[in-house]
């Protein structure tokens, strides 16, 4: 599956390249415990602008283009990450 990091002005999105489109976590059905569990063992990373209950929030309960607002590209990297080792 191919999910990256794209720019979105000085934000970052998660583009899902199959799909060619952003995520959109809604469609997604992201299961809760597993996120839990990634998490347990790799820690969220510490981000002035996005933190972990934002990320749960829109992760597990928004819908539409998933744009991270924040210019840490770490964040984003980490994102892709843990949605790759959930689905």
């Amino acid at each position: 599956m191919a999910i990256e990091v794209r720019k979105v002005n000085e934000h970052f999105g998660i583009w899902d390249g199959y799909n060619c489109k952003f995520v959109d976590p809604s469609e997604w059905q992201f299961n809760e415990k597993k996120i839990e569990e990634y998490l347990k063992k790799n820690p969220f990373p510490k981000d002035t602008e996005y933190s972990e209950q934002d990320f749960l929030h829109d992760i597990l309960k928004s819908s539409g283009s998933y744009i991270i607002p924040t210019t840490t590209r770490e964040t984003a990297e980490f994102i892709v990450e843990l949605i790759q080792a959930v689905i």
